[in-house]
């Protein structure tokens, strides 16, 4: 059934940068709004998460809960590592059909969501859960085929917020993120009711974001269709964006997880322990950039972009640079108070490492926005390239500083990393802008007067 095109034609790089605000278009076109609706969704999603873990920490004690965190954990590295770069392809691929069908972009969905049930089934086989497994030695034997239907359901709702967000619906991802979250909440929480343990939470959550996902299912194959694709066509969008999309992406969790997997090795659980514990607590900091990485990756996957629009993420690079470093600066301020009164009295030889955590936090701040423009173009070669040089220097700086200083120079090797990324970056941003100046200058005032007066000015206008 050949495809058959929309009214509307593709985008070129000639449309207007942001949209203009006015262009019906543009690749960033309302790309305020889209990032106010991926933060609203980033809250929720947060709120949602925190209270499941503290009810069900409660419910089932922390030995218990450890075995569930361990499962999901499994579930998240599954998905992610198995998953064959399937979100960045999808988002892509839905970017490129953003006024044309999209059936067998829905199709090469369920095809990913299948091979990477399959790989996980695999995993499970060769390293079965229980005693003297390697990854899930502290849980009950026969629980297999439970992981597989856990992953499985738990990889769904990334493929398909891929999928939205390359296809410029970033309500819909939004609102598809926080009913997953509530749905494996409501689901782990009925389990442990019924089930009393660990397992029946597991079960409960996989059957509550089951359930969802058959709704999502058939809603998604009515408004958009579902056919599979070419074996040819399938292969070579693969093996075009998503391979270089998927080692990018494996080489950055590896640079966020090698010194943490150094001191574990080396028996330093403390230095995990402060690594970790002071992540979770400064990562807010570079939330905001996070959720802009994503929206962009959206906006602008399959889409024609130039130098207007490599100067506008530069001046949102800014933008959220700035705001990590005015919010990092009473937490530097305060660093001991703030490590004590979030971490705990036994802390107090992290200080340091909060410090130099908040200083990478605020400088991924500058980064995040560039890097979510290059993975949404299809992930340009110069990208891959900066990527796995940039875990080469991790890597060697960890084995350098690891072993004298522990979990300082591992903070420190993680922001020097950052701060290099951030620069080289906005390098090869500035390449394609054909402007140095743009790194640093733009216009910045004219930009926040449309976004903080101007859209309200509008909004009420148009409400009268």
């Amino acid at each position: 059934m050949p495809e058959t095109r929309s009214a509307l034609p593709a985008p070129s790089a000639s449309d207007p940068p942001i949209g203009g605000e006015g262009s019906a278009r543009g690749p960033f076109r309302n790309l305020f709004r889209d990032t106010l609706w991926q933060i609203a969704g980033g809250l929720g999603v947060t709120v949602v998460n925190v209270g499941m873990c503290m009810a069900a920490v409660r419910l089932l004690g922390r030995d218990a809960f450890g075995a569930f965190g361990l499962v999901h954990t499994v579930a998240v590295f599954c998905s992610f590592f198995l998953g064959f770069g399937a979100k960045n392809t999808l988002t892509i691929l839905a970017g490129r059909s953003r006024y044309q069908k999209k059936d067998t972009v829905v199709g090469s969905c369920y095809i990913y969501l299948v091979a990477t049930a399959i790989a996980t089934w695999l995993l499970v086989q060769i390293d079965p859960p229980g005693p003297g497994s390697r990854l899930m030695s502290g849980l009950s034997p026969g629980l297999s085929l439970l992981i597989v239907f856990y992953t499985a359901t738990f990889a769904f709702f990334p493929l398909w917020g891929s999928m939205l967000r390359g296809a410029d619906r970033h309500r819909s991802a939004s609102v598809l993120r926080f009913g997953s979250q509530a749905a494996l909440a409501s689901g782990v929480i009925l389990g442990i009711c019924f089930g009393g343990d660990y397992v029946g939470a597991l079960w409960g959550g996989a059957v509550g974001m089951c359930l969802l996902a058959v709704g999502v299912t058939a809603v998604g194959v009515v408004r958009w269709g579902f056919r599979l694709p070419g074996l040819k066509p399938f292969v070579r969008a693969g093996a075009s964006v998503g391979v270089r999309s998927y080692l990018a992406s494996v080489a950055e969790v590896t640079v966020e997880a090698f010194g943490i997997f150094y001191l574990a090795a080396i028996g330093d659980l403390v230095g995990v322990a402060a690594i970790v514990g002071c992540q979770r607590m400064a990562a807010v900091l570079s939330k905001p950039a996070q959720i802009v990485n994503l929206v962009l990756k959206g906006k602008v996957a399959g889409q024609a972009s130039g130098e207007q629009e490599a100067k506008r993420v530069l001046q949102l690079s800014r933008f959220t640079f700035l705001f990590g470093v005015l919010a990092s600066l009473p937490l530097l301020l305060f660093a001991r108070r703030f490590t004590l009164l979030t971490l705990g009295k036994g802390f107090e030889d992290a200080v340091l490492v909060m410090v130099l955590v908040l200083l990478t936090q605020a400088l991924r701040a500058h980064a995040a926005p560039a890097c979510g423009f290059l993975v949404g173009k299809g992930c340009p070669t110069v990208y891959l390239v900066l990527r796995i040089a940039v875990l080469a220097w991790t890597v060697a700086g960890v084995l350098l500083l690891g072993p004298t200083w522990g979990a300082v120079g591992v903070a420190l090797v993680q922001c020097v990393i950052s701060l290099v990324t951030a620069v080289l970056v906005s390098g090869v941003l500035a390449g394609e802008a054909k402007s140095v100046r743009s790194v640093f200058v733009g216009d910045d005032l004219l930009l926040l007067g449309r976004l903080f007066v101007l859209r309200s000015l509008l909004f009420h206008l148009k409400r009268a």
